[in-house]
């Protein structure tokens, strides 16, 4: 279990946050040799800033954890471009689409992206690019244009043809 502190702005009412935000590390054995799988999930309700902080606590905690292991971190990582400020509606979604394009290339974007390149792991490799991960659920949220939130980050492995898979019911609609 990796903790990661506590932040982000959940309560604007003062209100204290209990739990927080984590990642969850195994070792597994592939082949024989070792292979560390991370399952994450990012601060949502914070700024860019910190979720690439958030990301950096984790891959330094997979290094002193696993030296050199491969390793694969999988998750939602919020990377939607919103500030902590935003209320992520629509007027947010088309200021960000406005002034950046589109909401499915976050990695242009958001530090946490630079963090895992400068740390030597890999994310295009295992991630269609331009694909969303976002879709509406039963209520008819998110709206378009979907984001990009969900990553692979890899370190020591070839990766090849990635594809999103959507989490849907069998009646097609969005579970996650």
């Amino acid at each position: 279990l990796i903790r990661f502190d506590d932040h982000g702005a959940w309560f604007v009412s003062g209100d204290r946050r209990v739990g927080g935000r984590m990642a969850l590390a195994a070792t597994a054995m592939l082949r024989g040799r070792p292979l560390v799988a991370v399952s994450v999930h990012l601060e949502s309700h914070t700024s860019p800033g910190d979720r690439a902080r958030q990301l950096g606590h984790l891959l330094t905690a997979i290094e002193a954890l696993a030296p050199g292991v491969p390793a694969i971190v999988g998750g939602d990582v919020n990377s939607h471009l919103f500030d902590i400020g935003d209320r992520h509606g629509d007027e947010d979604k088309a200021r960000l689409v406005a002034t950046h394009g589109d909401l499915v290339h976050p990695e242009r974007i958001e530090p946490m992206f630079a963090v895992a390149a400068d740390a030597g792991w890999d994310f295009a490799a295992a991630n269609p690019a331009g694909a969303p991960t976002q879709r509406a659920r039963p209520d008819g949220t998110p709206r378009l244009p979907f984001g990009k939130l969900d990553w692979l980050f890899t370190r020591g492995l070839a990766t090849s043809d990635p594809v999103v898979i959507p989490a849907v019911d069998a009646r097609g609609r969005a579970i996650s």
